[in-house]
């Protein structure tokens, strides 16, 4: 399939495309976020034979991949607007017409209009009985009481609430496993070394614990003032290297001219 862009693929990722079989002239419409990434996913499909529409899957089997073209007819900024324009595509191709085009669907984004044939219900009907898992099926009272009594005790439940303590168990488990600690420096020159929670820190600092993240992984130069830098558990700071600072953040700092060698901001 030749894959053609009318604009550089930089400027925008997301768009209107069509797929057009060259013997026949025959398109397909459809819109996505990313073209690249639906491009591979119509190749892949199609060469593999598992295209959910029969139709070009069908036709492609005939012609073969070197006779037909993948082509942005349009750009789009706003993914908001992406259906609207594929309507707007669609009905101007008439790719849901047979005689010109692919789609199965006459509206963008949904499967309204679709007639289905009296074996297609027919097939549908049959899947769905008995699934226990469709929407609106009722379980019986039997049936809802062993379910109640197969959630007693799963704590991974939907709703279960935590006590307190299992809390505390669960918050000092990932602070453990984080190979990581923070160092972090006040608009004052304050240091505050061996955050191991970052959260709770930001939290009695009156800060915001995403954007000191992306200011500790470089993203951002500070926060509020505050400069902070993510630190290997295994690079240990001697006293030689820190001065007097505290090791452990318990709420207090120290002043930064009492520090030398400390990791580099």
């Amino acid at each position: 399939m030749i894959k053609i862009l009318t604009e550089s693929k930089e400027v925008c990722k997301s768009g209107i495309y069509k797929i057009t079989c060259l013997p026949n002239e025959k398109v397909y419409i459809g819109s996505a976020v990313d073209l690249d990434k639906r491009f591979n996913v119509h190749f892949s499909t199609l060469k593999n034979k598992k295209h959910d529409n029969q139709y070009l899957q069908n036709t492609w089997n005939k012609y073969g991949s070197e006779n037909f073209t993948f082509e942005v007819i349009e750009f789009i900024d706003d993914v908001r607007c992406l259906i609207r324009a594929e309507q707007v595509w669609l009905d101007y191709f008439k790719g849901a017409n047979p005689r010109y085009g692919f789609n199965i669907c006459p509206k963008a984004g949904s499967s309204l209009g679709v007639k289905r044939s009296a074996e297609t219900r027919a097939k549908i009907s049959l899947t769905g009985k008995g699934n226990q898992n469709a929407r609106g099926f009722k379980h019986t009272l039997e049936a809802r009481t062993k379910l109640a009594l197969l959630a007693k005790g799963n704590r991974n439940r939907r709703g279960l609430k935590h006590t307190l303590e299992s809390l505390t168990k669960m918050t000092l488990g990932r602070v453990k496993n984080n190979p990581f600690y923070y160092v972090a420096i006040s608009p004052d020159k304050r240091v505050y070394d061996h955050i191991l929670n970052l959260k709770a820190f930001c939290k009695d600092h009156n800060l915001d614990v995403s954007t000191m993240g992306d200011v500790a992984r470089g993203k951002s130069k500070h926060h509020k003032g505050w400069q902070c830098q993510r630190v290997k558990k295994d690079i240990l700071l001697g006293a030689n290297n820190v001065g007097t600072c505290d090791r452990n953040y318990q709420g207090s700092g120290v002043v930064l001219s009492n520090c030398i060698r400390r990791p580099r901001f």
